[in-house]
Order: C-alpha cells, then structure tokens, then sequence
C-alpha cells in the first residue's frame, strides 16, 4: 500500500506546523494507527517521506505499507475515510438556527489497484449535492487499472434554517453510499459499491492512494 497525502493552502501550514512538534517516528506511529481501523494486519515498509515546497504551499507526505491477508474473510471495504470525517451528523436535527458546514472546503481521495489481467468493470459516475456539499464518486476501468475517485466541497458556510432537512435527506443517502467492497470468490475477485451492487471483477495486487486537501480555513460543524 502507497499512501500519498498532499495539503496545500491553510492544510499546508496546519500540517508544517504539526511536523514541527512530530519526529517521524511520532508520525509513522500515528499513520499506521489511523489506517489500522481498516487493515489491523498492517505493517510499515520504512518511515514516511516529507517533502515540503514552500514556493507553492505544498506538503506531500508519502507512506509504504504491507498489508496481509487482505482477502482472508473473502471480501473487504474500502471507505473515503478523508471525506467521512467532514460527514459527522449533527446533534440537532431539527433546528431554529443555521447549520453551520466546514467551508471553503475541497477534498479529494482517490485509490488506484494496479491488477494482474484486464478485468470486465464497468466504470461510471454517481453525484450527489445538497444545499451546502457537492460529493461525486468516480469508477475508472482502464485494463489492469481500476481507480476510484471521491471528491467533496461545500459550495457555502452555513445550511439555512428552511433547507436542512432536505440537506439531511440527502446527507443521509450520502451516509449509506460511501465505500467501496471488494469480494472475492472461488475463480475471480468481485468489485462492489456497497449500495449499489457488482461492479465487476478484479483481482488486487498493489494498492496506491492519495489524498488531496486544499482549504485556507476550517469551521467545525455545528452541535
């Protein structure tokens, strides 16, 4: 597993910041830690790589990992967790104030598997928007390469009174569609949406992901 993190804009000098206080061991621990919610049988191949170009505001943060028995139940879930964490549901659904949304917010995650044969995917595109967020998911087939794409930005600050519980309807579709599942049978790896179904079949090899954030400030969502 390659891990490619990219922050750019306030995500940049958050993150300098935080590099700042860290070691890369401190890093590494607190990387692994967090992937491990998915893939507990993780290992590290070796320290992350730092490069930081302050011309352009930009720090890349890369990562390499083993993961084994990936397939050992016979399937596995791969979730946007990037995206997931600006997803929160709010305490107060039912509300007499605005609900507020991180904004300017812009984010990408994309995961590549590089496969052994060319597999029979279909590729497609779902998009979903609600008052304040634009959520697209992306599924590329081109051979022995399959990338998922998932992008999230939120198009203003705040969701007004009479428009959240059309935002929540369909924050909570948003909720039920994340993630990706991939099942594998006896002859041939299965790659699933996890709401909507086969994809097609692939079998994995090494998996790349990258991550893509650019904003020059963070509101918290509102309780």
């Amino acid at each position: 597993l390659l891990v490619r993190s990219t922050y750019s804009g306030g995500d940049a000098d958050a993150m300098r910041s935080t590099l700042a206080t860290l070691s890369l061991d401190d890093l590494s621990r607190q990387r692994i830690n967090a992937l491990a919610a998915d893939q507990p049988r993780i290992e590290a191949a070796g320290l992350p790589e730092v490069r930081d170009d302050r011309t352009r505001n930009v720090i890349t943060v890369a990562e390499r990992y083993t993961v084994r028995d990936l397939f050992a139940d016979g399937s596995w879930t791969w979730e946007p967790r990037e995206l997931e964490s600006h997803l929160d549901r709010p305490h107060t659904k039912i509300r007499t104030m605005p609900l507020a949304v991180d904004y300017p917010l812009h984010i990408t995650q994309k995961v590549t598997f590089h496969l052994p044969e060319p597999m029979e995917i279909e590729s497609g595109r779902d998009d979903l928007t609600t008052p304040a967020l634009a959520y697209t998911h992306r599924l590329q087939n081109e051979g022995n390469t399959v990338t998922i794409t998932c992008t999230l930005q939120s198009l203003r600050d705040a969701v007004a009174v009479d428009a959240v519980a059309e935002h929540l309807t369909k924050m909570h579709e948003l909720w039920e569609t994340t993630g990706d599942r991939l099942s594998r049978r006896e002859t041939s790896s299965i790659l699933a949406s996890a709401a909507t179904g086969t994809r097609g079949a692939i079998g994995a090899v090494l998996l790349v992901l990258v991550v893509a954030l650019s904003r020059s400030r963070r509101t918290r969502m509102s309780s």
